[in-house]
């Protein structure tokens, strides 16, 4: 499932696999002033269940706190990997602006609903492996090294 939204200077589209909601974040760039990132909360339809999501990449100011009202995704795109097949969830995105560490105040605000699809005869999976394989792959261009090369002990995989 595909959903996308916007309010401007906000724009968000979600892509929903069977246990995974790709979120991709997008931001007029005349409007970035004071903007340290995104938070993102989610609502679970089924459980009725609310949260903030985490971000493990926090400012030291921030301490043990892992939710993005205090470190909000510095990345246009982020993945919630805790979706169940079939279930319905509402992501609403903000653009955070205020001290780092602090509780901080939402600028702009993209809501959408999202459906994660149902196990079946096809699947939709998301892995970062194969990304970063592929960027790998990209970068590192021309023939192989032999064995026993230092090319070998500089980046490439046989």
């Amino acid at each position: 499932m595909r959903v996308q939204s916007s309010s401007w200077p906000l724009r968000v589209q979600a892509i929903a696999g069977n246990r995974v909601v790709v979120l991709g974040f997008g931001h007029d760039r005349a409007a970035m002033d004071g903007i340290l990132g995104f938070g993102v909360e989610r609502f679970d339809h089924t459980t009725g269940r609310h949260r903030r999501l985490d971000n493990r990449l926090r400012f030291p100011q921030a301490r043990r706190r892992w939710g993005s009202n205090r470190n909000p995704f510095q990345t246009f795109t982020w993945a919630d990997h805790r979706v169940e097949p079939g279930r319905t969830y509402t992501y609403r995105v903000h653009t955070m602006t205020g001290t780092p560490g602090e509780e901080l105040t939402p600028v702009s605000t993209v809501e959408l609903r999202v459906r994660a699809e149902e196990p079946g005869v096809h699947g939709v999976w998301f892995n970062r492996g194969v990304y970063a394989s592929q960027a790998y792959s990209d970068r590192k261009t021309g023939p192989r090294p032999r064995a026993g090369s230092d090319r070998v002990s500089r980046g490439w995989v046989r």
